[in-house]
């Protein structure tokens, strides 16, 4: 391959260990537990065995950020199969390095046509087929755990075609021991072949009668089989906890994740219009600093002006609604507005602080959200920078940014741990933004340090507009 794959950024040391530990096999798994750096780990095992076209299979949320990370740490191109079926046929057929795709693009879905009756499917996965794949990455196995399930099936037929194969998980027995062998099948089907000689194998099993019949009742492991199946994972596998003396440093600091995701075509064109001719549909923008209010609200979403279209951010976030249910979060964004639509397309139990909260319901919903009554919170930032305690959240979303940073570190210090126990959860800050768009521009403007008297004073350093 010659200078092709050029030298990676370098890992921590104990990352360099799983890579040569993990590239030596064609299939392997990363069960290190969240936040101790599986994606660059997995990265370095595709780059030590030269994989040059590589599958990556994630919770919608995480396209962007795989793509990010691809590129950062392999410097090659890479990929998102998302848009309509002719979009991503288009993308499909200039794939030559990276491919990010969800779950639910990726598994094959029966349906029947309301008027005419007829059978369809929809998915990617016998399109993906058709290409030869060096390697494929799935992330956050665990949610695969079902072997009954499409995305199961999926996965397990790209495992007869791709060669190298990498499993991604924190939990790998979700919520039951037997939770592992869809694991195992995905990696070495030849060994694993079948489930329920697996279990018959590996677990106590008692046969027990019903109305309906007999069925077996799965106990514990054997346990002159408990070993063979810890050895054959510590073959296979990597596996780090976050008290691990030579991992816990990294962890207590807080993680920081840009995501830049693509605007869509809509919001391209309504940014555009106003960039040529300061109107755009209904919106016709007076002076410069109007023209930049407008800008902010459409890279968040054209539905904050009644304009036509979609936005990425707001797809980006109900993919996170349906990936990480579980995780306690807090979004923060400037404009209530936005926070109030989230507010109401949000199926998941949550609550809204805004600048017209009464001060008791703000100290009942930081009560609530602390005792873990509901693990989403939409904020606004200057409503809640201050005076709250949030330190069950262990990620905050900020929706957009803007000068000056000080609102940004206040309102990150919410979850900010208050006790010796709380420091042990892991934190995450990330950030949303609208790549080559003003949005970009203020994100940029805040890392530097910038206060919104600069970026309005001198815009034309922080976008590229023409009067």
């Amino acid at each position: 391959m010659g200078d092709y794959f050029l030298p990676m950024p370098k890992l921590r040391e104990y990352q360099i260990k799983d890579v040569k530990k993990l590239s030596k096999l064609k299939c392997s798994a990363c069960l290190n537990e969240q936040r101790t750096g599986k994606t660059p780990t997995a990265l370095g095992i595709i780059h030590t065995q030269k994989c040059k076209r590589v599958l990556i299979v994630c919770p919608g949320s995480a396209l962007y950020r795989w793509k990010e990370e691809f590129e950062l740490w392999l410097k090659r191109p890479c990929i998102v199969l998302d848009g309509t079926p002719q979009q991503r046929q288009k993308k499909l057929m200039n794939w030559t390095d990276g491919l990010c795709i969800t779950y639910d693009t990726l598994k094959l879905i029966n349906h029947t046509d309301a008027e005419t009756q007829k059978n369809y499917k929809t998915g990617e996965l016998k399109n993906i087929l058709k290409y030869n794949i060096d390697a494929v990455i799935v992330d956050e196995f665990h949610r695969a755990r079902n072997k009954n399930t499409l995305l199961a099936k999926a996965l397990f037929k790209l495992a007869k075609q791709i060669p190298n194969r990498i499993a991604l998980t924190g939990t790998p027995a979700y919520s039951k021991q037997t939770d592992i062998w869809t694991l195992l099948h995905f990696l070495y089907p030849d060994i694993f072949t079948n489930y329920w000689d697996f279990v018959d194998e590996y677990f106590e099993v008692d046969l027990k009668w019903s109305p309906n019949g007999t069925y077996r009742e799965i106990g514990k492991l054997k346990p002159e089989k408990e070993k063979k199946l810890q050895y054959f994972l510590n073959q296979i596998s990597t596996q780090r906890k976050q008290k691990d003396p030579e991992v816990m440093p990294w962890l207590q600091k807080t993680i920081v994740s840009p995501i830049y995701l693509d605007p869509t075509i809509t919001q391209e064109k309504h940014l555009k219009m106003l960039k040529d001719y300061y109107e755009t549909e209904s919106v016709v923008c007076i002076g410069v600093i109007d023209r930049l209010i407008r800008y902010r609200q459409i890279c968040q979403d054209p539905k904050l002006l009644t304009l036509s279209g979609t936005s990425a951010k707001t797809n980006w976030i109900k993919e996170y609604f349906k990936d990480y249910p579980e995780i306690p979060t807090i979004f923060f964004s400037n404009f209530t507005q936005y926070l109030k639509q989230l507010d109401a397309e949000c199926t998941i139990s949550h609550r809204i602080l805004c600048g017209d909260t009464p001060m008791k319901t703000r100290k009942e919903i930081e009560n609530d959200f602390q005792a873990g009554h509901f693990n989403y919170l939409f904020m606004n930032i200057k409503a809640g920078k201050e005076s709250l305690t949030l330190d069950r959240a262990e990620r905050i979303v900020f929706l957009d940014v803007c000068p000056p940073i000080g609102d940004i570190q206040q309102a990150a210090e919410r979850f900010t741990a208050t006790s010796e126990s709380k420091n042990q959860i892991p934190k995450e800050i990330i950030y949303l933004i609208l790549k080559n768009t003003f949005d970009e521009d203020l994100y940029n403007a805040v890392i530097e340090g910038a206060t919104m008297t600069d970026v309005l004073n001198n815009f034309k350093e922080y976008i590229n507009l023409e009067d």
